[in-house]
């Protein structure tokens, strides 16, 4: 009886809600990963340690 009362997502709704969460998580990893590079530049020149790579 509940489970009449659910909107269940067609295929295409699925499909798209999948791809948006998939490019999301590209973005950020890459908007993470340039952070750290960029704290592990000023942590390493303020230390001492930046090798140049």
């Amino acid at each position: 009886m509940e489970m009449s009362k659910v909107h269940w997502p067609s295929r295409l709704e699925t499909t798209v809600l999948t791809m948006m969460v998939i490019a999301m998580l590209v973005v950020l990893t890459v908007i993470i990963w340039s952070y750290d590079l960029v704290f592990q530049f000023v942590v390493g020149t303020l230390l001492g340690l930046h090798t140049g790579t």
